[in-house]
């Protein structure tokens, strides 16, 4: 007669050791929990658990996680806002721990949703043609061309070498151009930008900051801007716009 398989525990907060074996379940008193959509498909969520006292984030061979539907989640984002207010942000990325998260914590669920925008972009370099070594000016122009106001994130990608809201590729003599900038960045500061119906917002870049361009001739480029839209200060939706334009440098 065979043993029969160990229960999985029950789901809860836990100190995880190796393995993402938990050690012992974390007894603390919630008082708020929130899911937060992080796509706009809303399939992948941000439980946010908020306490009184603190959480036992540290302790010798273990970590703070989450058992959900028999799932080990290790906790890696933590903080506070104030004495009173410390919070857990694990992300859930299935079905499953979704559903286990709601039936445990009965968290408020704040989904992604599309807010009604309608935006014209367009890119446009600053010169019809460069030299050598020149800085390459290229200007996004956004319009709000709907009948509602819309207010992105302006920032926020841009703390290191180039601008990381701007994607671009690049085509010379039909090869790709490679990218020789620095991809790397820290966050960085933003603010809000709210676009009226019929009002504009142009945001200058150097391409110098993607590619080398060290051969004259025609450059066929294409750009990416992605936007964070928000309601009522809360993110609610993901948007990229893009458009199609061509660098010429002369000898």
């Amino acid at each position: 007669m065979s043993a029969s398989a160990e229960a999985p525990p029950p789901d809860g907060l836990y100190l995880l050791g190796t393995g993402d074996r938990p050690i012992r379940p974390v007894d603390i008193s919630l008082f708020r929990a929130i899911l937060y959509g992080q796509d706009n498909g809303n399939e992948r969520f941000t439980l946010s658990l908020h306490s009184r006292t603190p959480f036992p984030t540290e302790e010798k061979d273990s970590s703070l996680g989450l058992i959900l539907a028999g799932q080990p989640i290790r906790i890696k984002s933590w903080g506070s806002s104030g004495n009173d207010d410390f919070h857990l942000s694990p992300t859930l990325s299935s079905p499953e721990t979704v559903e286990a998260a709601i039936k445990l914590y009965r968290p408020e669920i704040l989904k992604r949703f599309h807010p009604g925008h309608q935006i014209l972009a367009k890119f446009a370099p600053e010169r019809p043609e460069y030299s050598l070594g020149d800085a390459i000016t290229v200007r996004l122009t956004l319009t709000n061309v709907g009948e509602k106001p819309f207010t992105f994130v302006q920032g926020g990608r841009n703390r290191g070498a180039r601008d990381n809201q701007f994607d671009f590729t690049a085509r010379f003599q039909g090869k790709t151009v490679p990218d020789a900038g620095d991809p790397m960045h820290m966050g960085g500061t933003g603010g809000f930008i709210t676009l009226k119906p019929g009002e504009k917002r142009e945001i200058e870049v150097n391409l110098k900051q993607w590619f080398n361009f060290d051969q004259p001739g025609f450059y066929q480029v294409r750009g990416s801007y992605v936007l964070e839209l928000r309601v009522d200060n809360r993110f609610v939706w993901e948007e990229f716009v893009g458009g199609e334009f061509f660098i010429r440098i002369k000898d």
